[in-house]
């Protein structure tokens, strides 16, 4: 996609607190290298963690995880001022 595009594509990553020591600087620094594609890190971690509160069912926090990370993703996109639509 980003040769399709080129410096037009902006990626999200939503931290989430989840990650192992080391691992967001890790992610940014290889992710940007393999691909050459900007990179927009958003820390969320205060609503990862609220979203998860008492949940322990595995299938459930997958899911939470995977709305949380959309969530992310367009609250990027709102407070870029619609730069990537």
């Amino acid at each position: 996609m980003q040769r399709a595009i080129g410096d037009r594509l902006t990626c999200v990553f939503g931290r989430p607190r989840l990650l192992r020591a080391g691992e967001r600087a890790q992610v940014e620094r290889d992710f940007v290298a393999a691909t050459g594609a900007n990179l927009v890190t958003v820390r969320r971690a205060d609503t990862f963690l609220a979203a998860l509160s008492g949940v322990s069912n595995p299938e459930g926090k997958r899911k939470i995880i995977g709305r949380q990370f959309i969530r992310a993703f367009e609250g990027a996109c709102e407070t870029s001022s619609g730069r990537w639509f």
